[in-house]
């Protein structure tokens, strides 16, 4: 009996061994998250993450594999499935007391659910994540995670308590951190939402100064939307079509799916207000099955009322009913 259990162990301590050695292989083939992650990669990643993340012992291997790929995950439009890994993740760096896991980790899993619509849940991973942090002598990422809270604050339309956040957070962060754009952008919205549009533009212009020195595309990308809702807010269409369609470009260039199917959908509603219905439309048809592939509850629910919208004005109310 004995010699079976030794040989059980013998067995699983091989299995083991395999397992670490083809996730330090991989880990090497992920690339940087501005680059295309190939399909094959990711499948195998996923296939191996599956039996590591079985394997506390063996934490040291799987989380850098597990946050290397994060960030493709995001892009890809992967929610639930992806959401599940990192959980299980969350499980075994808090067993392992591993904090400086746990800030990343909250990072992604707040992100997901802020994504996904679920903003008290994205709130309270923030919130964990700036708690780690903060009981950390170097306290890593917490303007980022402060910033963070502060989006969902917004979101949730407590603008003084987003503010709040993100002033707290340029406290923080040395004047030379990219990061800062961040914090730009972030105030931009909440101007956009008291509607201080001219506010709005020079926030979002400050954020892209920071990201164009910088030269991170993704987050450009980001500048280029928010300087056209700020423009289409203005009535000034010309240039709200010209950024937005740069960050389809940036978007599309980095096959970044979910933020290229809000830009999109940002430039069907430019052309709604200027009453070309029929472009519109096909813009939101283009966005539709990407928000609906990536459980976009926010987005998908401001795509249905814009298409209504758009059928009411050609005087389609039966599509209209139905949109």
């Amino acid at each position: 009996m004995d010699a079976i259990a030794q040989q059980r162990r013998d067995s699983q301590d091989l299995f083991e061994q395999y397992a670490t050695r083809g996730a330090k292989l991989l880990f090497m083939q992920i690339p940087e998250p501005t680059d295309v992650l190939p399909d094959v990669t990711k499948t195998r990643v996923l296939h191996l993450l599956t039996y590591l993340l079985k394997m506390p012992a063996q934490w040291e291997t799987t989380c850098p594999l597990l946050l290397r790929l994060a960030p493709h995950m995001e892009k890809m439009g992967h929610r639930q499935d992806w959401l599940a890994l990192l959980q299980a993740g969350s499980l075994v760096a808090e067993r392992q007391h591993d904090d400086q896991a746990m800030v990343h980790l909250a990072l992604h899993i707040g992100y997901l659910h802020q994504l996904g619509g679920e903003f008290q849940n994205a709130y309270g991973w923030f919130k964990k994540g700036v708690n780690y942090s903060s009981a950390m002598p170097q306290k890593p990422m917490l303007g980022r995670l402060l910033n963070y809270q502060a989006y969902v604050a917004k979101l949730q339309r407590r603008f003084e308590e987003a503010t709040h956040l993100v002033e707290k957070a340029m406290r923080i962060l040395p004047t030379s951190d990219p990061e800062l754009a961040h914090s730009y952008f972030i105030l931009g919205t909440i101007a956009q939402a008291k509607l201080m549009h001219d506010l709005a533009v020079q926030h979002f212009f400050s954020a892209l100064h920071i990201r164009q020195q910088q030269g991170d595309q993704r987050r450009i990308a980001r500048c280029y939307r928010g300087l056209g809702t700020a423009y289409f807010a203005l009535a000034d269409y010309v240039l709200a079509i010209e950024y937005t369609e740069k960050a389809v470009v940036l978007f599309s260039r980095m096959h970044d799916i979910s933020e290229e199917a809000v830009a999109i959908m940002n430039i069907g509603a430019i052309y709604l207000q200027m009453g070309e219905v029929n472009k519109a439309l096909l813009r939101f048809r283009d966005a539709e099955p990407i928000l609906r592939k990536t459980a976009d509850k926010v987005h998908l629910a401001m795509l249905y009322n814009n298409i209504g919208y758009g059928f009411q004005m050609q005087q389609n109310w039966t599509a209209a009913r139905d949109a």
